[in-house]
């Protein structure tokens, strides 16, 4: 191992030779026999990518700080992600309904909001420290990239207002490529500015600003309480808003 600054922590220490940027677990099903899975770069008008390693990054983190504090974050949103078990003392429950709109939502209570909270921005803290390509508009700037250092040092998720997460789920009966991964994009609205995730069919999006004017941060973002509400896009809907991100048309063929 090298020897150099920890990112997290700042101690001088053998630093780690692969640090995933994004957890192996997140790739559930997205590798094919061959270890293959597809990256869409929006960045570039070329077809997709074919990736054969998940993203990672090296001599970023210790052993500490990548097994221990983000691997405990990393351990609890598994199962809340993809299933699997959970803590004994896990109180979470989960419920779908349907909207006034006809929107189907899940939802998600009982959620350790400090854990989950922190495991999803853990995710974009270190996509800001990468120099892989699916990471590159990726520029929190010092004053956000160190505030989110000390959050994830110190265990501490702030309020549902500071760097406020909302998940959206693509409905799985899609012809959308829905096992990718895309390059993380930012997103500017006036004075406001976030970045959104795709993985493997979640778009996780992260508010950076300390106000907003998108009205979905005020509505479905993971609240205090452990409550977490997941928007899921079916048909057209998932078509357009995907087609939206992605800035361009992305679907499977079919065989006929």
């Amino acid at each position: 191992m090298i020897e150099g600054k920890c990112r997290l922590c700042l101690e001088h220490k053998p630093l780690q030779k692969k640090s995933h940027i994004i957890p192996d677990f997140m790739y559930k099903g997205m590798f094919n026999s061959k270890h293959e899975m597809t990256h869409i770069n929006m960045n570039s008008l070329h077809k997709p990518k074919t990736l054969y390693n998940g993203a990672y990054d090296k001599e970023i983190l210790c052993r500490h700080c990548d097994g221990t504090i983000i691997g405990t974050l990393e351990s609890y949103a598994q199962p809340v992600l993809f299933g699997g078990k959970l803590p004994k003392s896990s109180n979470i429950t989960r419920n779908t309904f349907i909207s006034d709109e006809g929107l189907k939502h899940e939802e998600i209570k009982g959620l350790d909001y400090t854990k989950f909270k922190l495991f999803v921005i853990s995710i974009l803290w270190r996509a800001h420290h990468s120099k892989h390509l699916m990471f590159e508009q990726v520029n929190l700037g010092a004053i956000h990239s160190e505030n989110m250092r000390k959050m994830i040092l110190t265990n501490n998720a702030g309020n549902e207002k500071k760097y406020s997460v909302v998940i959206l789920k693509m409905a799985p009966n899609s012809d959308l490529p829905l096992k990718s991964m895309q390059t993380v994009t930012q997103l500017k609205s006036e004075s406001n500015y976030s970045y959104i995730m795709y993985i493997n069919g979640l778009f996780y999006t992260i508010n950076i600003s300390d106000h907003n004017k998108q009205n979905h941060f005020n509505a479905v973002n993971i609240r205090e309480n452990g409550d977490l509400t997941i928007p899921v896009l079916e048909g057209s809907l998932a078509n357009s808003f995907f087609d939206s991100f992605s800035k361009k048309k992305l679907r499977l063929r079919t065989k006929k």
